[in-house]
């Protein structure tokens, strides 16, 4: 106490963190406000009162109403007063009004002076009184004061303003039991705002914000609670009812809470809309904590999509959240998370949340890979998954999503249940539905004791989808669904083009497949899982791959099954590529494909047993592990197809080399391998992998400049946390002292947020430069085989993608993204995959899943176009595929006099036109066009009749 008081009696200097020298050009982000007048907006005839007060004049001084007796001294309960358009009513003497009706004209507004308090209460009325809006209550900043203006405002409404309420740095405010509505900004709050009761919740409880843009509205507020922080269930204590961009905005804000708040209504934005319907819409702020609220419809579940917001809550590039015991019903994505942020502390926890919508929680772009910790919570959930119509969140639909995660997490103990049928009949997608998916993800991660079920028909395509990630644990997970007659298939685990990824104890039970493992995955640890009824248990396409795997302890037999364990190739592949040993009375010897696959020997762990612990199986550092099965990169190829799968591993066995340079030269081949690779394709593919990876990693300058500013934050944030404690146990004369302590730290903290906006902007700018040079990069690779053509092309889009450059995608993009999805990846490489990633952003209602069994293992046998109805992409054929200076094109259907071919690069730029006449078969020349894919559209009477991708290759 003695300490706290004794800085008081100092005058707090301007503290400045270290800058960039030379660097930091003072930019400074804006927000673009919203003027326009709401749909709702309503007008009053007539401004002037019938009886009552009819002000004249631009500047109207309340003490000089009071001083002239137009006004009692000290309070009055007149029933009216009306304010003249364009005139500025300034509160400069304290004042108390009662059920007063205050007519507003055009651009009006009133202004409380600092350390004044206009106190409305009893049923005043403040409201416009023509055919537009009027500028609201301003509260003045104190900087130089010990508080800025004060409003005290009970059981009264105030509408039809640009900003209801707006609060300035260093204002006091009480709110308790009022409507305000049909304003653009409801309530605004700029810098430090505190309550006329310090430290009071009840000074900001029981209001309603109706029918608002914007309901509460902050920038660079900070230490601030809304709400009842210590309240141990939801009471609701204040509502944002209808809104049309966001309930509460909140934009670099720190150490901001808010606690039992019922966001719900009709809302009245698109739900397509790029920004709007977001719920709770938190940007560039830090210290924030979201508890105890709840985001719901009217009259859910029976409402429509029109009354669900799109984001529940959408936090983007923010530090330090928490999310704790929320209610939440959303369109798009109950919990939206981007971090993209270089720095090192980053934490969020998201806690005991009861969540419905399309996507439970998503969560990408947490790039800093040296953080220590974890660093990203997921913890005891409920998720019920409720598809609502058509997909407004880009990719594939699901209860938790993890992508582009480079730091430490935990998923733990989290319930996902697909309750599709309550609301519609019919998914128009395969493996458009996923319980849980990590996508690029490399941190170490722990996924524990999750359940993942399906009600009663339509089920997760996927229980768990990993896909080209790292150093993953999935230990005691429960997936169940329903077993399907016709595609696609349900599928309890599906992984690819992963490493370092450990399972053990997980059950699957009543799926399709049990689990998959598709392309080149490595360093495997597939312990322990037990099947239930299943159609095959363990599933690998053509040459997909994983280590080898020795008395796994996994119980493949189930009460229904056609195969235990299918290995869609020849038996050396799959000795080569997937070896498994197991005790025989853990699976059928009947039931194994190829039959020479499976050893049956040894005797196998399991879960139960004395001394097993699943900790002996995970990954034990960070880093990818290096094994002996990596060299299976280097055997020879034995059919056409291994070609591509030999690529994969290679680079995967580069990658690793890299990571342990010592085991370049354990041999001379393996050494040979690595100067080739690492001069040629191989090393120039990873280098746009990892730069993609990093494409958020700073210059150190940069990101020692927000450590600095954000550790400077913090402590000033600790110093505030004292000066609460310290409080309800001080003297008067100590309690003002403390208050005026506080004061200076809430102006040292609206100085830091201030400076922060110049290194936002650097880094945004850092970043545009990273992917500008990725794309570069990518664009400068030396492909040449088909497979490194495919994904070159692919990159272009996967990148401006998932890096935020685009949102969606032309006809022709589309077109080039469906025609590579349904390759077989075995031929056409690791592009098929991030093509199959990307089409799960587009939903078309003609996908139905991708059946890999359908994929040939030969070059001879490989799928041709066919002519059927159910052809995906194309009523024409296109060959020799690849070309070099002419291809020919084969017609399903004799084409009309109308109809044109077109060839378009992946940009969707013509490369070359022609009209058809007659005949079933045509011809292009192709001699002048740059190697490179391509796509071929056929138009018949104006409309797409075919489309086929190109390669163009000498």
């Amino acid at each position: 106490m003695k300490s706290i008081l004794k800085s008081a009696t100092n005058q707090r200097s301007h503290f400045t963190p270290p800058r960039l020298n030379n660097l930091i050009t003072k930019l400074l982000l804006y927000i673009v406000v919203l003027t326009i007048t709401p749909n709702f907006a309503f007008a009053q005839s007539g401004c002037n009162c019938s009886t009552g007060l009819n002000l004249t004049g631009s500047t109207i001084s309340l003490a000089n109403l009071v001083a002239t007796a137009q006004l009692p001294f000290g309070s009055t309960s007149i029933s009216c007063i009306s304010v003249p358009a364009n005139a500025t009513l300034v509160i400069d003497t304290d004042y108390t009004f009662s059920g007063t009706t205050f007519n507003m004209g055009e651009q009006s507004s009133i202004f409380i002076e600092p350390t004044i308090r206009l106190t409305l209460q009893s049923n005043c009325d403040l409201k416009n009184c023509d055919d537009s809006y009027w500028y609201g209550i301003t509260l003045a900043p104190g900087y130089f004061n010990p508080t800025g203006g004060q409003l005290d405002m009970s059981n009264s409404t105030i509408a039809n303003a640009q900003t209801a309420i707006s609060t300035k740095h260093r204002s006091q405010i009480r709110l308790v039991g009022n409507k305000i509505e049909n304003n653009v900004k409801g309530l605004s709050i700029l810098g430090y705002l505190s309550f006329i009761n310090f430290g009071d919740p009840d000074d900001f409880s029981g209001n309603t914000f109706f029918r608002n843009n914007y309901g509460i509205y902050m920038v660079h507020a900070h230490l601030l609670d809304l709400g009842d922080k210590n309240a141990t269930s939801p009471s609701v204590r204040n509502t944002i009812d209808t809104y049309l961009d966001a309930a509460i905005y909140m934009y670099e804000c720190r150490d901001v809470g808010i606690y039992e708040m019922g966001i719900t209504g009709e809302f009245n934005s698109s739900p397509n809309s790029s920004f709007g319907k977001r719920a709770i819409d938190i940007i560039g702020s830090g210290g924030i904590t979201v508890e105890n609220c709840d985001v719901f419809p009217y009259l859910y579940p029976l409402s429509s999509a029109f009354g669900i917001p799109k984001y529940g809550i959408f936090a983007d590039n923010c530090i330090d959240v928490k999310l704790e015991k929320n209610r939440i019903f959303a369109l798009a994505a109950a919990i939206y998370i981007n971090h993209n942020l270089p720095l090192e502390y980053t934490k969020f926890d998201i806690q005991d949340n009861d969540i419905w919508g399309q996507h439970g929680i998503w969560v990408e772009n947490f790039l800093t890979d040296t953080a220590s910790g974890t660093q990203l919570l997921i913890k005891n959930n409920k998720i019920d998954h409720v598809f609502t119509g058509s997909l407004l969140h880009p990719e594939i639909p699901g209860g938790i999503t993890l992508r582009n995660i480079h730091v430490p997490y935990i998923i733990q103990d989290n319930t996902i249940t697909e309750i599709s049928d309550i609301l519609d009949n019919y998914y128009w997608a395969g493996d458009y539905v996923r319980g849980l998916t990590l996508q690029l993800c490399t941190g170490l991660g722990l996924v524990e004791n999750n359940t993942l079920d399906a009600e009663p028909e339509l089920i997760p395509s996927t229980g768990i989808g990993i896909f080209d990630s790292r150093n993953a644990i999935l230990i005691e997970n429960e997936i169940s669904a329903v077993l399907h007659d016709d595609e696609p298939p349900s599928i309890g685990i599906a992984t690819w083009g992963s490493s370092s990824i450990s399972f053990c104890c997980n059950t699957i039970d009543d799926t399709n497949i049990g689990t998959e493992f598709a392309s080149a995955n490595n360093n495997i640890k597939f312990y322990t899982t037990e099947y239930g009824a299943h159609d095959t248990a363990l599933y690998f396409p053509p040459a997909a791959s994983i280590n080898k795997q020795f008395n796994t302890g996994n119980t493949w037999a189930g009460a229904t099954t056609e195969l235990d364990a299918f290995y869609n190739g020849d038996q050396l592949i799959a000795q080569l590529n997937a070896p498994f040993r197991t005790q025989t009375s853990n699976i059928n010897s009947s039931k194994i494909l190829p039959s020479g696959w499976f050893f049956l020997s040894g005797t196998d762990p399991y879960c139960g047993q004395q001394g097993f612990n699943c900790s002996d199986f995970i990954p034990s550092t960070t880093t990818t592990e290096f094994t002996n099965s990596d060299t299976l990169a280097l055997t020879e190829v034995g059919a056409e197809n291994e070609y591509v799968l030999r690529f994969e591993q290679q680079r995967q066995l580069y990658r690793k080399l890299k990571e342990f340079p010592e085991l370049i030269t354990a041999s001379e081949g393996m050494s040979d391998f690595y100067d080739v690779a690492d001069g040629g394709i191989i090393g120039a593919f990873d280098a746009v992998d990892q730069q993609f990876l990093n494409l958020s990693v700073f210059p150190d300058t940069l990101k020692a400049a927000f450590d600095s500013y954000f550790q400077y934050l913090d402590s000033l944030s600790t110093e505030v946390e004292q000066i609460k404690d310290a409080y309800p146990l001080a003297s008067p004369s100590e309690k003002s002292l403390l208050l005026d302590t506080l004061g200076n730290i809430t102006d040292e903290i609206a100085y830091a947020l201030e400076d922060l906006d110049s290194l936002y902007a650097l880094a945004e700018n850092q970043y545009s430069a990273n992917v500008a040079q990725l794309l570069e990069d990518n664009d400068a690779l030396s492909a040449t085989q088909t497979w490194e053509l495919n994904e070159q092309e692919i990159n272009v889009l996967f990148f401006k993608f998932l890096a935020g450059v685009i949102d969606t995608f032309t006809n022709t993009e589309k077109a080039y993204i469906i025609s590579l999805a349904e390759e077989c990846p075995q031929f056409e490489g690791a592009g098929v995959y991030k093509a199959r990633l990307l089409r799960g952003h587009l939903v078309d209602s003609t996908f139905i899943g991708y059946n890999e069994s359908q994929c040939l293992q030969t070059e001879e046998g490989r799928p041709t176009s066919s002519w059927n109805n159910d052809s995906k992409h194309g009523q024409i054929r296109v060959y020799p595929n690849p070309a070099t200076d002419k291809i020919w094109i084969q017609f399903s259907n004799t084409p009309d006099k109308e109809s044109l071919l077109i060839l378009r690069d992946h940009t969707g730029r013509n490369i070359l036109s022609k009209k058809i006449e007659y005949g079933s078969e045509t011809s292009l020349n192709i001699a002048g066009i740059p190697s490179g894919i391509y796509m071929l559209s056929w138009y018949s009477n104006d409309s797409l009749s075919g489309a086929e991708k190109v390669i163009i290759s000498r």
